[in-house]
């Protein structure tokens, strides 16, 4: 008797290593964060690690330098744990310049890409699907860990009820951020009280977050508090 494919399916938990998004303003703590996660690697789309003591890539100023470094992270042997994106942001300016074809032509953009009338848009959205996210996903399926870091900016945002309202989000538009948001399992802005970091990690009225390892509201700007998160939840 041949199997039959409902012998695949799945019950009961099935944790996979940390996938998410850390954002927000300059200077508030994120490549530090990320400088004190034990077996960590960051790759440096930005250019701006030098001053940091981490291991980290050489700057990476285009996305087939970026693959290159992610591929080789996914089949070749190494220590490391928790691979980071500093920062998303950069990624997929590098992402789009590979869409466009940009180099060193100021003048090429989305809408005049792949034929105009909005045509690179589209590719764009099918390359982070097709492309960018399955990279990722590799790592996530060799047990690394992939954390994406990412500015703040304020952006229109329409809720569930249809009403747009504007929220600090990650620095990323829109229509290119959300699948990155969707595929990780929290979404968490850095922010400084009083003095004390930490990271908010769920919605409000005027944050955009998430997290699926049932954090109420957020944790201390730790990797230790994050990892802890991720075990319990």
């Amino acid at each position: 008797m041949s199997l039959s494919i409902l012998e695949d399916v799945q019950s009961g938990k099935s944790p996979r290593p940390i996938i998410g998004v850390l954002y927000g303003t300059h200077g508030v703590g994120k490549s530090t964060f990320a400088a004190n996660t034990p077996d960590h690697i960051i790759i440096d789309c930005e250019n701006g690690l030098g001053r940091l003591d981490c291991q980290r890539t050489p700057y990476l100023s285009s996305y087939m330098a970026i693959r290159e470094w992610l591929d080789a992270l996914v089949t070749d042997d190494h220590d490391y744990k928790t691979v980071y994106i500093d920062t998303l942001d950069w990624m997929m300016r590098r992402v789009e310049e590979e869409v466009t074809g940009a180099g060193s032509n100021i003048t090429a953009t989305l809408n005049k890409a792949q034929g105009g009338y909005g045509n690179g848009k589209k590719v764009l959205i099918n390359y982070v699907f097709g492309e960018v996210i399955p990279t990722l996903n590799k790592l996530s399926q060799k047990g690394i860990n992939v954390i994406m870091l990412a500015h703040a900016c304020q952006r229109d945002v329409v809720d569930a009820d249809g009403i747009t309202v504007t929220k600090t989000a990650p620095d990323v538009a829109q229509d290119f951020v959300m699948p990155f948001l969707e595929w990780s399992d929290f979404v968490g802005l850095c922010r400084v009280d009083d003095g004390t970091r930490w990271i908010q990690m769920v919605e409000s009225e005027t944050v955009v977050a998430k997290n699926r390892l049932g954090i109420e509201k957020g944790i201390p700007m730790e990797w230790t508090a994050l990892e802890e998160a991720a075990n319990n939840g």
